[in-house]
C-alpha cells in the first residue's frame, strides 16, 4: 500500500524531478520546453522518459525518483 504524500514529502521529490529533467534533457526530454516547470502530476512522464531514453543511468534515476 502506498503511503500518503504530504506537502513536506513532495518538495524533495519535485526538486529531484527538476534536477533529473535538466540533467537528462538532451537525451530524454528534448521535445519538451527547456524551462518547463515540473509538478507532482508530471513525475510519471519524467519517469517514463528516463526509463525509455536514459539508458542504465536513467533507469537508476527513475527508480530513485519513485522511491522518494
Amino acid at each position: 500500500m502506498e503511503k500518503p504524500r504530504t506537502v513536506r514529502g513532495t518538495a524533495p521529490r519535485i526538486e529531484l524531478a527538476n534536477q533529473l529533467f535538466r540533467e537528462f534533457y538532451a537525451a530524454c526530454f528534448w521535445h519538451m520546453k527547456p524551462d518547463l516547470v515540473i509538478t507532482e502530476a508530471m513525475i510519471p512522464i519524467i519517469v517514463k522518459g528516463l526509463r525509455t531514453h536514459g539508458g542504465r543511468t536513467g533507469m537508476s534515476a527513475a527508480a530513485q525518483l519513485l522511491d522518494q
